[in-house]
């Protein structure tokens, strides 16, 4: 399990150490550093690459220094402690996503119970990056070219099949539309790009390992799977895969 790193600027050090020790007796929780000025937080931000900024709005320059932690490629969650409250807290929040906690006895509580909420999402997206991957390098092993549009929408298509199976059953009514809308095309341009995707598939790839992947469902007249079985054959490859390193 990944460890939630989180960094604490605060110019109340009753607070930071009270607030340091109670996040570091959670078991997937810890404090990588603590500070009372914002330009060290800056300076620990680029070191540390923390999951989350804990920070009061009344330390010095910390209103200002709070863009400058986003950006990075992976910009942590700030979650921000004030008593007070000013014109510049709605946009600032707006623009960075930040969340507000005001300082009360219930304060830590509700800090650690909206870390717990951030492990949570950023267990489910590192999940859906390695489907992503797992994917990918499967359409590659098989001979399939990541430019061609075909490319992208079969790692759409097996991943959507990959989540919910049962949509297998409406691979024209529902995959090949819902693919289309998320990259803003037409279905029958999805299904026609997929087809040629396979079809190279089938001629720069490894017959022997398209053999032995598709076996049966290849069709005499065409010498390749058809979109469906083709979809449905690497989604339950991969889901079998995911299975069996899960036991």
């Amino acid at each position: 399990m990944q460890t939630l790193k989180t960094l604490i600027a605060d110019p109340d050090m009753d607070f930071r150490e009270q607030l340091k020790r109670r996040i570091n007796s959670e078991r997937d929780i810890e404090v990588v550093g603590t500070t009372e000025n914002a330009w060290e937080l800056l300076r620990m931000v680029q070191n540390e690459n923390p999951d989350v900024l804990v920070v009061d709005l009344t330390i010095e320059n910390g209103m200002q220094m709070l863009p400058y932690t986003q950006m990075r490629a992976k910009p942590p969650e700030i979650l921000a402690t004030s008593n007070t409250a000013n014109e510049l807290m709605t946009p600032l929040s707006s623009a960075l996503g930040i969340r507000f906690f005001r300082k009360t006895d219930r304060q830590i509580g509700d800090l650690i119970a909206c870390m717990r909420q951030i492990i949570r999402k950023l267990a489910q997206t590192s999940g859906q990056q390695n489907v992503e991957m797992r994917i990918s390098e499967f359409l590659r092993q098989l001979g399939i070219p990541a430019h061609m549009k075909g490319y992208k929408y079969l790692r759409r298509a097996i991943k959507m099949i990959m989540e919910d199976p049962e949509m297998m059953r409406a691979v024209t009514k529902t995959i090949y539309p819902d693919v289309a809308k998320y990259f803003g095309t037409s279905a029958s341009c999805v299904e026609r790009a997929i087809r040629s995707a396979i079809e190279t598939a089938w001629v720069r790839g490894n017959m022997e390992y398209l053999q032995k992947s598709f076996g049966n469902t290849i069709k005499p007249d065409t010498g390749r799977p058809t979109n469906s079985e083709f979809i449905a054959t690497v989604a339950d490859t991969l889901l079998l895969q995911h299975n069996s390193m899960q036991c």
